[in-house]
């Protein structure tokens, strides 16, 4: 299932299990908020039980566009280097491999992903010297995402967009980017049975508040 998907069946649940209760005022948007943090939730208690892989829960997103940008994170501070830059939101660097694949959407360029400083050592590297390269900074920029600078790419100067396909730390953020529509109407990163369970509890979260609220008040028998 998409997250919209996810959302509208949550609510059709909902508005089922809340026959003749005439007041549910929530949103798809605010469903797929609490989808997104209840997933979260849910996959660090079962990762925790060991019962799910975090490397598994990755999510792709096609045209991502690319800009020039100075490599010095400070504004008042020009490096005179520039480089072909985007931003994403932090990926989970506990996973393996949090990057899976960075390149070309046709797929016929590849990028070597670098999490640390060790890619000022490619240039030296026999076996990696003349092909492209990425690194991601593991600091945030003052929006809040971080960073992805790309490197000895003159081959390939007119790109404009590239895919990825990463473990991100917190999918939420993906909601606050202009890629928010393709994530939400693409398959759902967590498994089947994450998502059963998140419809599940959000379905019972939301039948149980709104039963809570329109239940009658008891008359008051006390005698003065």
């Amino acid at each position: 299932m998409t997250l919209s998907q996810m959302a509208s069946t949550i609510r059709n649940h909902v508005v089922d299990g809340l026959n003749g209760v005439s007041s549910t005022e929530f949103s798809i948007e605010q469903l797929k908020d609490e989808i997104l943090l209840t997933t979260s939730s849910t996959i660090i208690t079962l990762s925790a039980q060991g019962l799910i892989d975090i490397n598994k829960l990755s999510q792709r997103i096609d045209g991502i566009r690319i800009d020039c940008q100075d490599l010095s994170a400070n504004c008042d501070v020009q490096s005179e280097l520039s480089a072909p830059h985007f931003t994403i939101p932090d990926v989970n660097r506990a996973a393996r491999e949090p990057i899976m694949y960075l390149g070309s959407i046709d797929g016929n360029l590849t990028f070597k992903v670098y999490y640390d400083r060790h890619y000022r050592f490619h240039k030296y590297r026999l076996a990696t010297a003349r092909f492209p390269f990425a690194w991601v900074s593991t600091v945030a920029n003052a929006d809040g995402m971080h960073d992805v600078f790309l490197f000895n790419m003159p081959a390939y100067n007119n790109l404009q967009f590239v895919s990825i396909e990463a473990v991100f730390d917190d999918p939420h953020n993906l909601m606050n980017t202009e890629y928010f529509e393709q994530f939400s109407d693409s398959e759902f990163f967590a498994p089947s049975y994450v998502q059963q369970e998140v419809i599940d509890k959000l379905t019972q979260k939301y039948v149980n508040y709104y039963r809570q609220l329109n239940m009658k008040p008891k008359p008051n028998t006390q005698q003065a």
